[in-house]
């Protein structure tokens, strides 16, 4: 036990072990082994290394197994009080630490699974800060990569995996930093998993209650991104896998390359001595040596274990653009700038020759024959030459624009090439001629690599993708997404089981590059989402985010109806659904200065344009016959939705108009603007009927209840109700002031009641015809929200249920929470968003409840189970 312990134990461990009267049986008890503020060691870790070799023990052997299965059990004993009854010791920083360790190395995965499985348990590990320490463990004792990528280890203790162990690894990978910051996220995280998932199937179990789950992106199974490498401080320009699988090199315009454990992720060397940006990287075939490419116009040569620099080459007086190894390892040539490339002689550190062209070379790769080399340049054409002669021995054309990257089959038929001008193209190396494909990207393609066997080729993109090709079909198989900025380089693992990639967010990236893994991405937004809102039949949930996309979901299956890909160039700013039942029609506006009319099924019905700024703001009708656009322009504008054409402008404000709404009965519309004022229109003939004054900064946003009252709130701290039959002040609704701005008002529906939220967390109840505070929203007094407001930071947005008994709020703390409209008590907090909480939407059936944040994801929680006197997660602390 105390040879396989993984520090040093307590006497009292031992005692809860039933082996502490045997501390007076060690042989030299109190010299070899001896007790010391409370711990037991030895003597000097030459005795533990003694002890553990059988060979050199003999008779004093100890077997560590025994040890790991006495301690295993033990602490798995510890820390599962719920399931065996044991005692409270999820406090035990030891057992929390290091029982997956113990029982791993014991081989006894039954324990071992139940262990990763429970919950609880993460939630103790994380909050102790063990989480990355532990995943860690799981990678090096219990994660046979046999099944992914072979690593030749040779450890005796290693044990074969489970599908619940490799589960739980992915599932740690993925969420490690949320649940580093937010321990009780643990289970939320879990519910997240893939559909497949045996992680998210146990979490599903773990409690009977209703969860929240994902209205987007419901993976079936494991998406390929298998770890982000970070380290380099500039672009990742190139990346190479050694031979044997285990590292990857990267080359970065921080001028360092880097050797890193593909694996684990772990830094194992940096190699040193360039003076600029290493725009190239290459191993030797046995993986022993690593050669560079610099824009200080040198090429290096590298022992790999050491990063010992071993030679300089000085000939080229240009950036070195791309080296390249022969299949033999005796060769290296190299490309420059200087529009000359030269092969070497790697034992002799001598040049063997010397080829020149009429434009600069950004890329070479060497055939696999090892008699000619291959070189791609700024004139858009493809180089072929002896490495005998020097000379050139085909000339390819086809590219529009600089090709940037050069590559031979591995049988060395073809020639892979890929341009700024968007497209890959293929070439017959011995006739010189392109064949008829031609691989189409969305931005230019920067790098292109084969993989080992050739049934396929990878692209790295200008548009932060990495694409998978079948090289048979020539059909895109999988678009890998995660980078977020231009990804430069891109190569496969020997085995072709993994992907790496750089790029100028200057990570390093690992796919996982098994076949199983090229199906198609389920896409989904990429950024935070702004907005979502149901159609008014709630069969369909919209979401727009900062990655410029709209997208419909169903509510029912969480599938992806329709997706709009930057229908507003930069960014959409706003949408909502007409408010008829059949044939809604989704309205949404942006920076492109246009509102855009679609179908449920996300085809364009019409594009108004007429402003000339950004659209920030649209409403509808009641009848959902027409709709009132607002831009920073300085103009509002009616439109007829059904023929999508211009109505009315109403042009007299000062400054940009932040928001605009119909009155439910009248033909009158109301405008917010940032001169702080409110104006009342006339639909008929665009004249401004009345400009009320009261707010004293700009005014965010307007809202008619449906009985006419009209509500508008600032940024002055402050909401205010107009009498807009007599054009009049109503009240003013003060009690955000000294928090900042009011950032939502919503009446309820039957218009009795507003609701006003604040930055300072506040929810506050009023009475919509005299403006009297009613009641504040209050959480429990056992609640983690201790200022005794609604949420902890700022509430964000307010949505009364279809009954007017229940209002959601939304927040920055990450939290939606349900009060009672009787007396504004919680009823329920809803988990799991990560960062703020921006818009929440009630179904029309008051059953569903969807919100969305800045993590990106768009949540469903069912409140027509169970009632709602509970939370929907743990309680986390912020």
């Amino acid at each position: 036990v105390l040879v396989a312990a993984r520090e040093p134990l307590s006497p009292s461990q031992l005692h809860m072990l039933n082996l502490e009267s045997a501390l007076t049986m060690l042989p030299g008890g109190g010299i070899l082994f001896y007790e010391r503020e409370y711990r037991i060691y030895y003597l000097h870790k030459s005795l533990f290394d003694f002890m553990t070799d059988k060979d050199a023990a003999g008779e004093f052997y100890v077997d560590a197994t025994l040890g790991h299965c006495t301690l295993g059990p033990a602490l798995f004993d510890m820390v599962m009080p719920r399931r065996t009854g044991g005692r409270e010791m999820l406090g035990d920083d030891y057992a929390l630490r290091y029982t997956a360790v113990h029982l791993a190395l014991a081989g006894n995965m039954a324990l071992l699974e139940m262990f990763l499985l429970e919950f609880d348990i993460w939630v103790a590990i994380f909050a102790r800060g063990f989480g990355f320490n532990v995943m860690m463990d799981l990678e090096l004792y219990a994660w046979d990569m046999s099944t992914l990528n072979p690593t030749g280890r040779k450890d005796a203790h290693l044990v074969v995996s489970t599908s619940v162990i490799i589960d739980v690894i992915r599932w740690l990978k993925r969420d490690t930093l949320v649940l580093t910051r937010h321990p009780a996220n643990a289970l939320q995280c879990a519910l997240d998993c893939p559909l497949s998932s045996e992680v998210r199937n146990a979490a599903v179990g773990y409690y009977k209650r209703p969860i929240t789950r994902l209205l987007g992106n419901p993976f079936v199974d494991w998406p390929s991104l298998i770890a982000v490498i970070r380290g380099h401080a500039a672009s990742v320009l190139s990346v190479a896998f050694s031979s044997d699988s285990r590292h990857v090199a990267s080359g970065s315009m921080d001028s360092t390359a880097r050797l890193w454990d593909a694996k684990t992720g772990q830094q194992v060397a940096i190699f040193e001595g360039h003076e600029d940006g290493v725009t190239s990287v290459a191993f030797s075939p046995d993986g022993t040596q690593l050669a560079t490419a610099s824009v200080d116009c040198t090429a290096r040569l590298w022992l790999t274990e050491s990063a010992q620099e071993l030679y300089v080459i000085r000939d080229h007086g240009e950036w070195v653009t791309g080296v390249a190894f022969s299949t033999d390892g005796k060769m290296l040539a190299t490309c420059s700038r200087d529009s000359t490339a030269r092969v070497f002689l790697v034992k002799a550190h001598s040049r063997l020759m010397m080829m020149r062209a009429h434009s600069p070379f950004n890329g070479v790769a060497f055939h696999p024959d090892g008699k000619s080399i291959m070189c791609c340049c700024d004139d858009s054409t493809v180089r072929l030459y002896d490495i005998q002669t020097g000379q050139q021995t085909s000339l390819l054309k086809g590219h529009e624009f600089r090709v940037s990257s050069c590559i031979f089959s591995p049988d060395g038929s073809t020639a892979l090439s890929s341009s700024i001008d968007k497209t890959s193209r293929l070439f017959d190396t011995k006739t010189g001629k392109e064949l008829p494909w031609v691989y189409t990207h969305e931005g230019g393609v920067m790098a292109a690599v084969y993989a080992p066997d050739g049934s396929v080729f990878v692209t790295a993109c200008e548009d932060q993708g990495v694409r998978v090709w079948d090289a048979k079909t020539n059909r895109l198989l999988s678009t890998k997404r995660g980078h977020t900025g231009t990804v430069r380089g891109v190569t496969f693992s020997s085995d072709s089981t993994l992907v790496a990639s750089g790029a100028d967010d200057t990570t390093v990236r690992l796919w996982d590059g098994t076949p199983a893994r090229y199906a198609p991405l389920v896409q989904g937004h990429f950024s935070p989402i702004r907005w979502c809102g149901f159609s008014p039949d709630g069969t369909l949930v919209t979401s727009y985010g900062d990655d410029k996309s709209v997208r419909i979901w169903s509510s029912g299956s969480g599938q992806q109806v329709a997706a709009m890909e930057a229908p507003h160039d930069k960014r959409v700013c706003w949408a909502c659904w007409a408010p008829v039942d059949e044939n809604p029609i989704l309205a949404t506006c942006g920076t492109d200065q246009s509102v855009q009319l679609w179908s449920p099924g996300g085809e364009q019905l019409h594009r108004l344009w007429r402003h000339e700024g950004t659209v920030v703001h649209v409403s509808w009708s009641p009848d959902g016959s027409m709709l009132i656009s607002s831009s920073e322009d300085g103009t509002a504008r009616l439109w007829d939705a059904e023929a999508g054409h211009h109505m009315v402008a109403f042009e007299k404000h000062p400054r940009p108009v932040t928001a605009s709404a119909f009155h439910p009965t009248s033909n009158t519309v109301a405008t917010s603007c940032e001169d702080g004022a409110v104006r009342l229109w006339d639909t008929r003939n665009g004249k401004c009927l009345a400009t009320l004054k009261g707010h004293t900064a700009a005014v965010s946003c307007v809202v008619f209840s449906s009985d006419g009252r009209l509500a508008s709130w600032s940024t002055d701290g402050t909401a205010r109700l107009w009498d807009t039959a007599h054009m009049l002040p109503l009240a003013a609704m003060r009690g955000h002031e000294e928090g900042g701005p009011v950032h939502h008002v919503a009446f309820s529906p039957g218009g009795g009641r507003l609701a006003t939220c604040g930055q300072d967390g506040k929810v506050i109840l009023w009475d919509s015809k005299t403006g009297a505070q009613l009641f504040s929203c209050t959480p429990p007094q056992t609640s983690i929200t201790s200022t005794g407001h609604a949420h902890l930071r700022a509430a964000l947005h307010a949505a009364f249920s279809p009954d007017a008994q229940m209002l959601a709020t939304c927040s920055a703390d990450s939290t939606v929470r349900v009060w009672n409209m009787l007396n504004g008590e919680q009823l329920s907090v809803v988990y799991g968003h990560v960062g703020a909480v921006h818009r929440v939407a009630w179904g029309p059936d008051g059953d569903l409840l969807a919100s969305c944040g800045d993590d990106g994801t768009l949540r469903g929680v069912d409140l027509s189970h169970g009632g709602l006197q509970q939370e929907y997660r743990h309680v986390y602390s912020l």
